[in-house]
């Protein structure tokens, strides 16, 4: 008789998080330049492929997204936010004089100038820190950034929430279990019973 042989089950790859957090990088910074119009917010500067510069404009090759609160720092809340973003050309954003990198006094007057709200949000929202380890609220990032819609941190604070409640359940299932392996083994063990048997020669 033929053995069945069992179907194995395909299991769904898991995205990795870093993957799924370089994927947002790029996404973040290409959603704020085509927001600008890849132009330099702080020179003015245009990008635009050789020969087909426009007349009268100054052009560059590329248009770099520069983090203003630096992205450095763990599970910030403004890694992937677009208020937290600075469209500039390579002199303004590492070799200029005045430079981002260079001249942190005064890119920073740059933006309390001419972009006051988005300052005053920055020092407000520097210190707020949101979980980078959660693929769900990795994808919710990437829905607000595909949306063009800037972070909500309260549906983000929800879906943590939710997180929060599953690892404490199943903290618990652990807990019950440990504690039930815990009880077996601590059993009295029983006396074998004596019973009848009837033997033949």
């Amino acid at each position: 008789m033929a053995t069945k042989t069992k179907k194995k089950v395909k299991r769904k790859k898991v995205e990795p998080k870093p993957k799924i957090r370089r994927r947002l990088l790029a996404l973040w910074s290409k959603k704020c330049l085509t927001a600008h119009d890849y132009t330099c917010m702080v020179c003015g500067v245009k990008k635009a492929e050789a020969g087909t510069e426009p007349d009268g404009i100054t052009t560059v090759k590329k248009i770099d997204c520069h983090h203003i609160v630096g992205k450095e720092s763990r599970n910030s809340f403004l890694k992937f936010h677009r208020r937290n973003a600075a469209w500039v050309c390579p002199k303004c954003h590492k070799f200029g004089n005045n430079s981002a990198h260079r001249n942190a006094v005064f890119f920073i007057n740059f933006i309390q100038t001419h972009r006051p709200e988005d300052w005053r949000f920055l020092l407000e929202s520097h210190e707020i820190r949101i979980d980078l380890e959660n693929r769900d609220v990795l994808y919710e990032i990437e829905d607000r950034l595909n949306a063009d819609e800037n972070l909500c941190l309260d549906t983000i604070r929800g879906i943590e929430e939710i997180a929060d409640a599953k690892d404490k359940e199943e903290s618990k299932k652990d807990e019950t279990t440990i504690f039930e392996d815990f009880d077996v083994l601590n059993e009295e063990p029983t006396e074998p019973t004596e019973t009848n048997q009837n033997c033949t020669d």
